[in-house]
Order: structure tokens, then sequence, then C-alpha cells
């Protein structure tokens, strides 16, 4: 059984964990997007991976709207119940996403720093002609070695979607062009319809979580399932939690590793839900040994948070607020270790 925690953490009712995060001298970027970038697209969803201290790479799921008719009494159309996906398809050339690099530069006592997206990267997919690369959706960036790798969810020529692992060499400084080659689509007994909970593993080429899995690659097409974790020591006592959907990368640190991990509470209809995350610590054996109590980022009913990305002891977290409102998050890690995680324990 999870013990009790000693200490009340802020809640999306009480103090969203920006503004705990802000008062303990974090920066918040809200990110905009150049007109000719846009051209019909929205992007939600990005993730993170810092190179440097003021530099970064972004990738964001691209895609375009379609609203419909507002039934079973839905009262806005912000709620993903109204909202029908679809990709980008500019003159017969498909775009799923978007790859940039941002700066971070700020100003002295600078909280809030807006930053905008003014280039990408020309993207070129390596992929078998049986996928529809037109349906990636939330990749998770992370980094082994000299490698960018991304796992997200794609497209099979049979409808079915599995996870995507891509990889790609660090764009070097001045380059417009990234190659992204498919290195496996994740296929194996037990994968349901649609699987879009797994990430990547910082600095470990063929292991990923499948939450609440983690889980080793083999072979090309072979998955090895480790130690399930259990789903009790993510209950609180304040607040009851459907279970996992997935985080972000886990990423390294001290001895461990970082992770954003979110889940919903159900709404009265489909899709209208309310979604919370909590930061885990994982030891070097992919056990949570730390776990923060539920939280919202801004207090919106629908966040995603999709990256996470230390460096220095800096913790950037990359969310999404309504599939449209773009943000990223830097804190002291030290900080959320220190102050914002407490130690759990389990049943033997």
């Amino acid at each position: 059984m999870m013990s009790k925690l000693s200490e009340k953490f802020p809640k999306g009712d009480k103090m969203s964990f920006v503004d705990w995060s802000m008062q303990r001298g974090g920066r918040l970027f809200p990110i905009t997007f150049s007109s000719h970038l846009i051209q019909g697209r929205s992007f939600m969803n990005p993730s993170i991976l810092v190179l440097s201290a003021n530099n970064a790479l972004l990738v964001l799921r691209s895609g375009d709207y379609r609203y419909l008719r507002p039934t079973n009494h839905l009262k806005s159309l912000t709620s993903t119940g109204a909202i029908q996906y679809l990709y980008f398809d500019k003159n017969g050339t498909t775009e799923p996403l978007l790859i940039s690099k941002v700066s971070l530069k700020v100003s002295e006592g600078s909280r809030v720093v807006p930053i905008k997206v003014t280039q990408q990267f020309q993207v070129e997919l390596q992929i078998d002609r049986n996928l529809r690369a037109s349906t990636i959706e939330d990749l998770r960036i992370s980094r082994v070695d000299d490698l960018i790798v991304m796992l997200g969810n794609i497209e099979l020529s049979s409808g079915e979607r599995r996870p995507v692992l891509l990889t790609s060499e660090l764009p070097k400084q001045d380059q417009e062009k990234i190659r992204l080659q498919c290195e496996v689509v994740i296929d194996y007994g037990g994968l349901q319809q649609v699987e879009k909970n797994w990430v990547p593993i910082e600095s470990e080429r063929d292991k990923f979580v499948r939450f609440p899995f983690p889980v080793q690659l083999s072979s090309r097409n072979k998955l090895l399932s480790k130690e399930k974790l259990s789903f009790e020591m993510f209950q609180s006592n304040c607040e009851s939690m459907t279970g996992l959907l997935g985080s972000t990368p886990l990423a390294r640190f001290r001895e461990g590793y970082l992770a954003v991990v979110h889940s919903k509470t159900l709404g009265s209809r489909k899709n209208n839900h309310r979604y919370w995350h909590r930061c885990l610590y994982y030891d070097k054996n992919f056990r949570v040994e730390k776990v923060s109590q539920p939280f919202s980022f801004l207090g919106y009913e629908t966040e995603f948070c999709t990256g996470l990305s230390i460096y220095k002891n800096r913790a950037y977290f990359s969310f999404c607020c309504n599939d449209g409102l773009n943000f990223i998050l830097v804190v002291d890690s030290l900080k959320i270790f220190s102050k914002y995680l407490k130690a759990i324990s389990t049943q033997k």
C-alpha cells in the first residue's frame, strides 16, 4: 500500500504546477508560430529535447481541425468531443509533424517569455510504403548518444495503429533538413487496436515503457515484457485515478529517471474528461521510488505533457492545453525532487 503523503501538494483547483514552479524561480515560455508555417495547420503536443543552455529541439504534431456539430448538450467547442483530427496535406505533400530548433534565452528577471517558431526542418521520412506517414501522432523525443530517438504511433495499411520508432542524427548548426529513419514498427502479442502510450528512455537504445510495462527490444520484431508496475502506487488518498495513460520520455536524473505521467477522471460523456499529471522518479531498475500528487499545469481540463528534458539540473517540460495552446516550463529539477516528490512504499 502507498504510504500517506505528509504534505498537501497543489492540485488544479488550488494552485497549478506552473504557479508552484514560477514561485520557485521557474520560467514559462508560451509558443507561437509564424504565419507562413501555419497556413491552415494546427500544432499541438510538443515534445522537447534540450541541446544546450539556450537551445532545444521541438517536435509537434501537425494537423487540421474539423469542428463537428455539438451533440448531447455539448457546452463548448473547446472540448475534444467536438473535434475531428485531420492530417495536413498541402499541394499533395503530407506534413504530419513539425520539427524546429528554438532559442530559450531570457533576460534577467523575466518569468514569462513568449517564443516564436519561425523556421522548421525539412523532414524526410524513410518509411515502408505500407505505412501512412500522414497519421504519425504524438511523437516523444529523446536522445541516445548522437541519435535523436522518437516514439509515437503510425497507421498501417490495414488501418491499425502501432508504435513506431524513428531515429535521426543530431542536427548540426545551420542544418536545414532532418532525415528520419523508421527503425521498427512495434508489434507483439497483446497489442490493442490503438497503441499510443509508449515512451523512450534517455540513453537506452532498445528499452521503452509501455504503461504500465517496461519492455526491451530483443530483435527487430520481438519485445520482452519486464516487471509490471503496480497501479496501487499511483493511487492517492485525496484523488482517485483511473489508470496510467502514458507519459513524457524518461529523462536521466541522478541515478535514475524523472517522468511526468498523465491520468484522467471520467466525464459525463466520451472525451469529456479532466486530465491530471504526476511527477515520478524511477530508480535505475525502473522501479518508482517517488511520486507527486495529481496536478494541473494551468487549470485546463484537457492538458497533455509530452516532453521532458533535463539539462544541468534544469527540467524542461513541454505541454499543450486544449489541443492548441503550447508551452515550455523550466524549473530547477532539484527543487522538484526535494520539494514536490515524496517517497512511496509498496507492500512487498
